[in-house]
């Protein structure tokens, strides 16, 4: 996860892998699948179906869950009961595991779909697990944790662009996630506390953990506000 530029909390996830796990190579979808609020099969394609190692028919009505490998099932899980209370797709990835050795990742996409009747549909999709898995499913999960968190969070990268933005910093500084994604940190930073605010991030690129530093941050709308920030 990058360095935080605003209040912030680091996290940890479980990181994917096991020695002798085949894994398909590359990275071309593999398949989708549509589900009901609570991960029921709602459709499945061909593609999906057979990398399950099931008929198309006895997939529709399943949990899609039970594919998922159990370290990563609570979090899937959880991923889809968030979207369904809160109307947000957020993004969620999970390793699951078809047929025979070989496992792939399972991705929810973040637009819903809406049923015959209205209810709400979820696509997921199967890719090829790509070589460098790890850092993006830990990415990913990081920023689902972030989402479920009612503090605001936040991570940039080393230029200090703004990768992971949660909905609590959206409600805090005024900006939406779609707005802040791309932006540099500085953007909630005062004029007078930017020396300030680059001396804490050298500090915690360079590894340190700054817990509770008392500070101030703008807001879209130019509020300033008292905050007490974490970064690590």
């Amino acid at each position: 996860m990058g360095k935080p530029g605003g209040v912030a909390r680091s996290g940890t996830a479980p990181a994917a892998g096991g020695s002798g796990d085949a894994v398909l190579k590359g990275d071309a979808p593999a398949g989708l699948a549509v589900l009901d609020s609570v991960g029921r099969v709602v459709f499945v394609d061909g593609d999906l179906a057979s990398l399950l190692g099931h008929e198309v028919g006895d997939l529709v009505g399943q949990d899609i869950f039970r594919f998922v490998e159990d370290q990563h099932r609570p979090a899937a899980r959880q991923a889809l009961r968030r979207a369904a209370r809160t109307g947000r797709v957020g993004p969620a990835v999970w390793l699951a595991r078809g047929a025979g050795p070989k496992r792939f990742i399972m991705s929810l996409q973040t637009r819903s779909l809406a049923g015959s009747g209205g209810e709400p549909l979820y696509v997921v999709m199967a890719r090829a697990r790509p070589p460098r898995y790890a850092t993006a499913h830990r990415q990913a999960l990081l920023a689902a944790i972030a989402q479920e968190c009612d503090e605001a969070i936040m991570s940039s990268d080393p230029g200090g662009l703004v990768q992971i933005w949660n909905h609590a910093a959206g409600e805090l500084f005024g900006w939406e996630e779609k707005d802040a994604l791309g932006r540099h940190v500085s953007m909630i930073v005062p004029e007078d506390r930017e020396a300030e605010a680059a001396e804490l991030m050298r500090r915690a690129w360079e590894g340190e953990v700054l817990a509770r530093v008392e500070t101030v941050r703008v807001c879209q709308q130019g509020t300033r506000v008292e905050v007490s920030i974490t970064l690590a």
